[in-house]
């Protein structure tokens, strides 16, 4: 199910980071914290009587219909950021340790993805249909 919703329908992939317990680090005087996902039955998370909104409550918190992805968040804040999007760059001990690749994502794009990542120990699968379970998918290492 997640593949449709956050992979363009198969077509795209997921990454595996092994990250360390000193990721993420990108700034001393920025803000980093993983959380789980909290899912709730409430239909809108109400914070209009909050001056203040409540971190967990604003940005760590989905509707239950949502509890199947068991989501972890990165927060990051870093108050000298003026642009839209930051980049995390991986600590030393960390890294990418595989990537897998949609039913649908184009033998051009698995190249490109393996030439980007050759020789740095990172796994490659081709998600695949299961033949004992329509429900489910098969992760087939590409060697």
């Amino acid at each position: 199910l997640m593949w449709s919703h956050y992979a363009n329908d198969h077509k795209g992939i997921c990454v595996k980071y092994s990250l360390s317990h000193h990721f993420p680090k990108y700034k001393p005087d920025g803000y980093s914290q993983f959380f789980n996902e909290e899912y709730t039955a409430d239909k809108v998370v109400d914070i209009s009587n909050n001056t203040a909104m409540e971190l967990k409550r604003g940005f760590m918190t989905k509707q239950k219909c949502w509890e199947h992805e068991q989501e972890i968040r990165l927060l990051y804040f870093d108050p000298e950021c003026d642009s839209d999007y930051v980049s995390l760059p991986l600590d030393k001990e960390s890294k990418v340790a595989a990537i897998y690749f949609g039913l649908y994502c184009s033998g051009e794009d698995v190249k490109m993805i393996q030439n980007i990542f050759k020789d740095k120990g990172v796994a490659f699968y081709r998600m695949g249909k299961s033949l004992t379970d329509i429900y489910n998918l098969t992760a087939n290492k590409i060697e």
